[in-house]
């Protein structure tokens, strides 16, 4: 009976100090999340980010569209598994995009530079149209998001 009285307190304190996991959904919008904190300090979202949006049409797509800056996006084979993304930019590299269940976030990393972003999910969302139209803005984008 005394392990009884103990066993409930210590299972309560592990169930409280777990931390709940995010459901994270790729299809929608990503923007890097330094850009995000940064946008009311810099004039230009593209001096910030290698790559500051990334945009997944569907959940689990055979490619993912990268924008770089207005005078590059592109779209790239992707393969999906085990609930992340890995990116060919070129033949030789792969590039990994996985969640972050404990944040909601996505992480681009490249392991080959250690290279590592975060991006947050954004809403509105954008088409791929919207995205390669030559008038598509991305600091009036970003500055547009709450």
């Amino acid at each position: 009976m005394l392990k009884l009285k103990y066993f409930c307190p210590v299972l309560l304190l592990i169930l409280s100090c777990q931390r709940p996991e995010k459901n994270v959904t790729f299809k929608g919008v990503w923007v890097e999340k330094a850009v995000l904190e940064n946008k009311d300090k810099v004039e230009t979202v593209d001096s910030l980010a290698r790559f500051p949006l990334i945009l997944f049409e569907k959940e689990e797509a055979d490619s993912v569209l990268f924008y770089y800056d207005r005078s590059k996006r592109s779209v790239y084979w992707a393969e999906y598994a085990y609930k992340s993304y890995f990116v060919h930019f070129d033949k030789h590299n792969e590039y990994f995009l996985t969640p972050d269940y404990t944040t909601g976030e996505l992480v681009f990393s490249n392991l080959k530079d250690d290279e590592f972003y975060r991006f947050v999910k954004v809403e509105p969302g954008l088409t791929r149209a919207e995205v390669l139209n030559p008038a598509f803005d991305i600091d009036v984008f970003i500055h547009s998001l709450k």
